[in-house]
């Protein structure tokens, strides 16, 4: 496999598959995921996707979203319930960030051949 390709694909399951690990685990122990968690995950995704983007704009709407999603989590903790379900909204915040990780990662990996992690040649 060239090495753009490893690249690419060793930044999604660092920076894609291994934050999302706790969504996957709470669903496969309890068969359900908290409104806790989904806020506390999409708010941590968005701001790690943000700030490792090179993209301003990716980096604001981390920023933003992030804090919003903390607030929520803060009311979920808190027992109290917002007027709307936290759930669809932290889910499409998840997926849209991804959609801007793969981008910019392919981008950065596989056209500008950058390298993500280079390991040691000695």
């Amino acid at each position: 496999m060239p090495k753009k390709w490893q690249h690419f694909i060793v930044s999604l399951v660092a920076q894609f598959a291994l934050p999302l690990l706790p969504l996957l685990l709470e669903y496969w122990i309890t068969g359900k995921v908290t409104d806790q968690t989904l806020t506390i995950i999409a708010s941590t995704y968005s701001i790690a996707i943000g700030l490792s983007s090179k993209e301003p704009v990716v980096l604001f709407l981390g920023t933003l979203s992030g804090s919003a999603f903390t607030a929520l989590f803060g009311i979920a903790l808190l027992g109290m319930k917002p007027a709307f379900s936290v759930a669809l909204p932290s889910l499409l915040t998840i997926c849209m960030f991804t959609a801007c990780l793969i981008t910019e990662r392919y981008f950065r990996h596989v056209k500008q051949l950058e390298v993500f992690f280079e390991v040691s040649k000695s």
